[in-house]
């Protein structure tokens, strides 16, 4: 061989070895499958992070819920003892006064002090969903 065929056999040689090797890459390459899901870091992560919003989302809903009842029990029973309260006003003013002549105007200020407190009570049991008679 001549000394400018040479290099040409060395160029050719390189071409084909780097073909191969080329080759090779493309094989292991396409040999190499996708990791299963539970195998996969950043789709564990945001499953994770969609759970605990669905999950803090719940307990939020469900907490909201148990202080509303909480608040709608409190004012029941503000109302409840308002209504005690005007009760025993009257029963002590009928105790003391028995027939004086100003007592049908407490009686009558009283009924509607009652009438109110009643119509309160109707008006958060409405709110709160349940039925009431009387």
């Amino acid at each position: 061989m001549s000394d400018a065929t040479q290099p040409l056999a060395t160029n050719l040689d390189q071409a084909l070895r780097l073909a191969a090797v080329e080759a090779r890459v493309d094989v292991l390459l396409s040999g190499q499958s996708k990791p299963p899901w539970f195998k996969n870091p950043s789709f564990i992560i945001s499953l994770a992070a969609f759970l605990i919003s669905i999950v803090t989302t719940v307990a939020s809903g469900y907490r909201t819920y148990r202080e509303d009842v909480e608040a709608q029990k409190a004012q029941l029973r503000t109302v409840l003892g308002q209504i005690n309260a005007v009760q025993l006003q009257y029963a002590e003013l009928s105790a003391k006064l028995g027939n004086h002549p100003a007592m049908a105007n407490i009686v009558t200020t009283l009924r509607t002090q009652a009438f109110s407190r009643k119509t309160s009570l109707y008006a958060c049991e409405r709110n709160r969903g349940w039925r009431f008679s009387g």
